[in-house]
């Protein structure tokens, strides 16, 4: 697939990152060779769409909202993007996220920041880069909700999972240490 792609270099390759580096809406490719100068595949994709830029400003959470998921939904499709942190080894991915929108104009954005409170910021323009921070959005799921939907144990289930958990241990335990039909051969001797 590589090959097809053009993104068959020869160099000994240790990471890569994806991110529109040249801002033309598409994704591209840098990867980190060992021993070697860096690759930069340019992405010259002939059919073109539309597409939403969106990077996230934290307020109450970290200035980057790593830990957020941004949904973006249209007509045709929802997608999501995890706004993460150390993706690979030896790159790192943009905390921007690029959504391909089809011929889509616009496209309905949600974000879950990571205490989970859910914030609406509308229908945003295609062929942009916008900035979300967080509170400036309608919030849709508060902290409040989550702490009151969230399930307690009843005192039967926790007692239950006091004998179970053991069960499981010595289940586990006996699966490691059974004996296995490992063949045995003989020494061979020298003569």
């Amino acid at each position: 697939m590589g090959t097809a792609l053009g993104l068959d270099g020869i160099a000994d390759a240790r990471g890569f990152a994806a991110s529109d580096f040249d801002h033309d809406g598409d994704v591209d490719l840098v990867v980190n060779n060992y021993n070697s100068p860096a690759y930069y595949y340019v992405n010259h994709w002939k059919e073109k769409g539309q597409w939403l830029a969106v990077r996230l400003k934290g307020t109450k959470s970290n200035s980057d909202g790593i830990g957020s998921i941004i949904t973006a939904v249209t007509d045709k499709r929802t997608q999501h993007r995890l706004v993460g942190a150390g993706h690979a080894y030896t790159g790192q991915f943009s905390k921007e996220q690029i959504f391909g929108l089809g011929q889509n104009e616009s496209a309905e954005i949600r974000v879950r920041w990571p205490d989970g409170r859910v914030e609406h910021f509308g229908s945003q323009k295609a062929l942009q880069r916008t900035v979300l921070v967080e509170g400036k959005g309608r919030l849709i799921v508060s902290p409040r909700l989550l702490a009151k939907a969230t399930v307690k144990p009843s005192p039967s289930r926790s007692r239950l999972l006091i004998w179970l958990l053991p069960l499981g241990i010595l289940l586990a335990l006996s699966f490691i240490f059974s004996p296995r039909n490992i063949p045995y051969h003989e020494p061979s001797r020298l003569e």
